[in-house]
């Protein structure tokens, strides 16, 4: 009888019983053996009697199990009715020439498998019915063939297994084998947390994960250019700094490298980095000048002598903004502080062409003795004409229009008009506080009234002078003042309400009675509240086709006076805020798409902000029609309307190919009303980048794949340029070490042990050694 025939056999008994009933019959042998000896026990020392009594028992026993008609039970199973998966790793990472004699980890998988001599395919074949499949991100059915791409952006080892495993249901799957790095790129827990109850899983189920390892264990002499993180919207002819990171891995030879930004093939700049021995990850900002608006691509790279080049560079969008000159017209009734600072900081941007005037109301108050400014109480005084442009064209040619510390009655009912007229057409109006504007309703006449977002007491407020240094207040933030762009003082949010937080406290400020509907309010007072809730500081609405924003604290110089020389927070803030103001339009869509640039994967999050043709808030059905980058496929996407911004709707696309998306987006204004109005399409873009995260940790995890195939039942075969120790199985034993699995082809069969010879000579042996030991003890 063959010794395998023993050890992969099932022994059973012929004639069934019970546990219970077997030590019941053993315990009553044991009795007739002692029984048996029990007359002689006299004649004999301690060691003989319990010498026979258990050869007795033995013989007894034995005679017992053949009684029962021992068998051995064994499965046979036919060659190739049992199936077997192989899955491929053909994630980017398989690119990597870390083999013998420089070959890609592609080239050695296939040499591994396909390999005339030496391939475990055919192999395997002739025994099983092997499928193959590849994985990255998820597992597809690949052709038995040499691979020849890998181009997979992320490795999900975790789910390729579970959905091959699903495509094995109810067949007879013999194992998984899986060729792979064992480098996991999803953003679960690191393996092997994650594997480990796949493992328990898959052993559970009798499927056992066979495993080779690809690629070396040491880690390459390799540059990486982490991701790039960078606002898209970017100005024309304004000097921006792109943050760099680069991290230094292994012992390159090289530590000196060279970073560029190239546009279309043609490099703009291009820096030096020298790595010190020791140093791991080093930063630099690379100057960037953007001089021609639209949407354009630009490469960030770096050249350095290392063995993984795939990461060492960064596709990156940029939406260029043009930028023209602004034109400003200030308008102030006598010389303050106020005045002097904010004109100072306008003038230092070169996108603002600034005119001021001084207005007043009485002959003898000039603001300067060389600037002389001729006014009379009369409402139309020649001279105060002059200081005003004298007609709307004039007035329109500027982009924005501050109103300073003005007194109503400064301004002339046509003046006034005129105001009026410029904001609903196109312009820009800014009200600043202080001791004489912002008065009550009876000040001005109903048009300004209408334009300001914020009503004004009934009555005139006596304004919260800088006198009284006791009542210093916070210029505080709301939750849609921290995320404005007029308010930013950083690229990062949490740092601008930081340094917003950090500004100096102010002291004057003109009161108003509360913000208008549709009003955005961007600041409030730290501390004084009204009926209607804290003082409002900063607000703005829009007004027909115009803007007009309220500044109501007067002393926001003490931003500039009371901080160091070289503090920018002043001049940003106030040059933002004037840029927003003089900017054209904005059209009835506007789609906020920030960043432009993102990875394989990442969502996208689309907002746009739809108003009619007077810029009013109206219910609207907005549509995003996204077009893929082989210009075929488009993805349609209804967005959703914001519970907290009226106007705003929003939605989120997921991509699934790498290049440039297409975006048009289109609304449907009063759907429900017989006068809709279609709007549209406003057009825009955004791209899908591979971050190279596949080559950024691409050394042979080896503890991943043992740890996988030893939990699950398999085993864990090494190549020949993985450095293994020497009781490893290579890949060429891994044919012999897969078994069958039983299959509807699997017979049981059944061999009787109680005839055999060997049964029949150790009973034999039995009764002659104990008839040899009792005539040594002289018992008959």
């Amino acid at each position: 009888m063959p010794i395998k025939l023993l050890t992969e056999g099932q022994f059973i008994f012929g004639h069934q019983i019970s546990t219970f009933s077997l030590v019941l019959i053993a315990s009553f042998l044991i009795g007739c053996s002692y029984f048996s000896y029990r007359f002689v026990q006299d004649n004999l020392d301690q060691r003989s009697f319990l010498f026979l009594i258990i050869l007795r028992f033995t013989v007894l026993l034995s005679l017992l199990v053949i009684l029962l008609r021992p068998l051995v039970s064994f499965y046979h199973t036919e060659p190739k009715s049992s199936y077997l998966g192989i899955l491929v790793d053909l994630s980017k990472s398989m690119q990597i020439t870390d083999m013998l004699d420089n070959q890609s980890r592609l080239d050695f998988i296939n040499q591994i498998l396909f390999d005339k001599n030496d391939g475990i395919y055919q192999k395997l074949r002739d025994n099983f019915k092997v499928r193959l499949f590849g994985f990255d991100s998820t597992a597809y059915p690949i052709a038995v063939e040499p691979l020849t791409v890998s181009d997979g952006t992320e490795t999900d080892l975790e789910t390729a297994i579970y959905q091959v495993v699903r495509e094995f249901n109810h067949l007879p799957l013999a194992g998984l084998v899986v060729l792979s790095d064992g480098v996991d790129q999803t953003r679960r827990p690191l393996p092997p947390e994650h594997l480990i109850k796949l493992a328990y899983k898959l052993q559970g189920k009798q499927i056992p994960v066979h495993t080779i390892g690809i690629g070396s264990a040491k880690e390459l002499p390799d540059f990486i250019l982490q991701p790039i993180v960078f606002r898209s919207d970017i100005k024309q002819n304004q000097l921006i700094k792109i943050p760099i990171t680069i991290q230094k891995r292994g012992n390159s030879i090289s530590t000196d490298i060279q970073v560029c930004l190239m546009h279309e093939e043609r490099v703009l700049n291009q820096q030096s980095v020298i790595f010190s021995s020791d140093q791991k990850v080093k930063k630099v900002d690379i100057p960037f000048l953007p001089s021609k608006p639209g949407i354009g691509k630009y490469r960030v790279e770096i050249r350095a002598s290392d063995r993984v080049k795939e990461n060492n560079s960064q596709d990156l969008l940029f939406k260029i903004i043009s930028d023209p000159k602004r034109e400003v017209l200030f308008l102030q009734s006598k010389p303050c502080q106020e005045f002097s600072f904010l004109k100072r900081t306008l003038q230092k941007d070169s996108k603002i062409v600034l005119t001021d005037r001084y207005l007043t109301v009485h002959p003898l108050q000039h603001p300067f003795p060389f600037k002389r400014t001729e006014s009379s109480i009369s409402d139309v005084s020649p001279t105060r004409e002059r200081n005003f442009p004298e007609n709307l064209i004039q007035l329109s040619k500027y982009d924005a229009l501050i109103i300073g510390n003005l007194p109503p009655t400064v301004l002339t009912s046509k003046q006034k008009k005129m105001v009026y007229q410029y904001v609903s057409q196109k312009g820009g109006l800014l009200f600043l506080g202080g001791s004489s504007s912002l008065g009550g309703n009876s000040d001005w006449q109903p048009e300004m009234i209408s334009l300001l977002p914020v009503e004004l007491e009934s009555v005139r407020f006596t304004p919260v002078t800088n006198e009284n240094f006791s009542n210093q207040y916070q210029f505080t933030l709301t939750d849609e003042g921290r995320y404005s762009p007029i308010l930013s003082l950083a690229d990062d949010d949490y740092q601008s309400l930081q340094h917003w937080q950090q500004l100096p406290k102010l002291v004057g400020y003109s009161r108003v009675k509360r913000a208008k509907a549709n009003t955005t309010v961007l600041a409030i007072h730290s501390s004084d509240i009204s009926e209607f809730g804290p003082r409002i500081l900063l607000a703005y609405h829009r007004y027909h086709n115009g803007r007009v924003m309220v500044f109501t604290p007067h002393d926001s110089w003490r931003w500039q006076m009371m901080t160091d020389k070289e503090d920018t927070r002043y001049h940003r803030f106030w040059q933002q805020t004037i840029q927003w103001l003089a900017i054209s339009n904005p059209k009835q869509i506007m789609i906020d798409l920030n960043p432009i640039t993102y990875v394989l994967g990442q969502s996208v999050y689309i907002k746009v902000k739809i108003r009619s043709a007077n810029y009013d808030v109206v219910p609207a059905i907005v549509t995003a029609y996204l077009t893929s980058p082989d210009e075929i496929t488009v993805h349609e996407v209804q967005l959703s309307p914001s519970l907290y911004q009226p106007g705003s709707y929003s939605t989120t696309f997921i991509p699934t190919e790498l290049g440039d998306y297409k975006v048009q987006v289109q609304a449907e204004l009063n759907p429900n009303n017989p006068k809709m109005e279609t709007v549209g399409p406003e057009i825009t873009q955004f791209s899908v980048t591979d971050n190279g995260k596949e080559f950024n940790n691409s050394s042979l995890n080896k503890f991943v794949l043992q740890r996988l195939s030893q939990l699950s039942g398999g085993h864990y075969f090494s190549t020949s340029s993985d450095y293994s120790i020497q009781n490893e199985y290579t890949f060429a034993e891994l044919p012999d070490k897969i078994t069958f699995v039983r299959s509807a082809t699997t017979n049981s069969r059944f061999v009787e042990l109680w005839h055999s010879p060997i049964v029949f000579a150790f009973l034999i042996i039995l009764f002659y050694m104990e008839w040899i030991y009792r005539k040594r003890c002289g018992l008959s």
